[in-house]
């Protein structure tokens, strides 16, 4: 509920003028939307020069203060706790659900959120549903049963007007305003995940178990499908990257297969295989029995860098008539938390399991280790996420501890130093998602939960 304040009425007769704003009410920070600072007298306010600028990070205050350190001990900067359970009683046995798996959140521009999630219904059935909350992040707005599935992949937004959900038998195209049903993309069960190529004509691409590419032109409504050969693409895979240029798709697969999808140019399909650590592949279909990968692979200017489980980067490019081939290999000197990161200037970022980060530099023949920090303290292997000013955020080996590193201050190429650090009540069971002004995670229990975050 947001009212209208008068102020101080004397103060407004003296000035013999009056001016009302909106204020959100609120009992405590936590029942603000994200981006005020402080509650009181009932009412939320952002305060940038006063008020929560330089207070302690302490629980109690109704205020959740800027700063870099140890936020610990400050229960006030909880954003939001969702339970995204049915909301009273519920007659029809489809109707009642249990949630039991929560996919990553896709942050909208509007500061809301929407999840795909895996839920038993009353039947015992195990079904796909898709939730939307508010721009607070503090109420489901929309919530769509998708169709049966046991993975919730993280949804991915088309255009302007429509988001994808992955289910068992395949992909449903949902409006992004109420969640309500415009296609159901009955191709197969999803392999990895899908893409969305937002140009002209936006575009979702994805795998299927059955060996296909499944290509779907959102204003068209056509559908245009490729295949892989039986061997290739072949069993599980890690969730698929779009180049920079949204020119190519890249699935690593399980088995150690990578694939490349050409999803603009025609003919659009597949483009290229090869295997995960880079060796020489002497027929068109890899048969990788080297190093397995470790995670999904990230992209950058028409290279694919894929993490290997012995703690190896590799960097593969795509050349002509020919199979993925690499460029270079480097040992980091232990495995690899979570994924690979990007940062804004084209360069690895790797959080290694013992706390470790390295900044690799592609230097065409060879990767080099241009800049290093440390968490100091193992890691989860929860995915980690890269924030303002190529922020490194991870989450600690318990799972109940965010962390983050910063670059010092005007260093271009050197070190990294502590930065905003806090303890959570549960461990995230998602990967870590930035909206404005907050970092946002699903956890085990099915809750959606977030933090203040810069």
């Amino acid at each position: 509920m947001t009212r209208v304040i008068a102020g101080s009425l004397v103060l407004a007769i003296s000035l013999g003028c009056f001016k009302a704003f909106d204020a959100p009410e609120c009992s405590s920070i936590s029942d603000c939307p994200p981006g005020y600072t402080v509650c009181e007298d009932g009412y939320c306010f952002k305060k940038s020069v006063s008020g929560c600028e330089g207070a302690a990070p302490v629980p109690g205050d109704s205020c959740c203060p800027p700063t870099e350190g140890d936020r610990g001990r400050d229960t006030d900067c909880l954003v939001t706790d969702l339970d995204l359970g049915p909301v009273g009683a519920q007659s029809q046995p489809e109707d009642r659900y249990v949630v039991k798996a929560l996919s990553a959140p896709a942050i909208l521009d509007d500061g809301s959120a929407i999840v795909s999630a895996v839920v038993e219904d009353g039947t015992g059935a195990s079904v796909i549903m898709a939730f939307k909350t508010d721009s607070t992040l503090r109420q489901v707005v929309a919530r769509a049963r998708v169709g049966e599935g046991r993975v919730a992949m993280p949804v991915v937004v088309g255009g302007d007007f429509s988001v994808y959900v992955a289910y068992g038998q395949g992909v449903a195209r949902l409006s992004v305003a109420a969640l309500e049903m415009e296609d159901d993309l009955q191709f197969g069960a999803v392999v990895g995940g899908v893409v969305a190529v937002a140009r002209d004509n936006p575009t979702v691409v994805f795998l299927t178990d059955s060996g296909k590419v499944e290509f779907y032109v959102e204003k068209k409504r056509t559908r245009i499908e490729t295949k892989l050969s039986p061997e290739n693409g072949a069993g599980e895979a890690f969730a698929p990257v779009l180049s920079a240029s949204g020119r190519r798709a890249y699935w690593v697969f399980k088995s150690g297969q990578v694939v490349a999808v050409r999803t603009v140019e025609n003919p659009v399909g597949p483009s290229a295989f090869g295997c995960a650590d880079g060796d020489p592949v002497t027929s068109d279909v890899p048969r990788c029995s080297g190093d397995a990968p470790s995670g999904p692979a990230v992209e950058w200017g028409g290279v694919v860098y894929v993490p290997l489980v012995s703690g190896k980067v590799v960097a593969l490019v795509e050349k002509e008539s020919s199979p993925l081939t690499r460029k270079w290999i480097l040992d980091l000197g232990g495995p690899i938390s979570g994924r690979l990161l990007v940062d804004t200037r084209g360069r690895v970022v790797a959080v290694l399991q013992d706390g470790r980060v390295w900044v690799v530099k592609d230097l065409e023949e060879v990767g080099s280790l241009v800049e290093r920090g440390s968490f100091g303290e193992a890691m989860a292997q929860t995915p980690g996420v890269l924030g303002a000013a190529d922020r490194v955020v991870a989450v600690s080996a318990g799972g109940r501890r965010i962390l983050s590193l910063l670059r010092k201050e005007g260093a271009t190429d050197g070190d990294f130093v502590q930065g905003l650090r806090f303890d959570v009540p549960v461990a995230p069971a998602t990967a870590l998602a930035l909206g404005d002004g907050v970092i946002v995670f699903g956890d085990a229990a099915g809750r959606l939960m977030a933090w203040t975050f810069p």
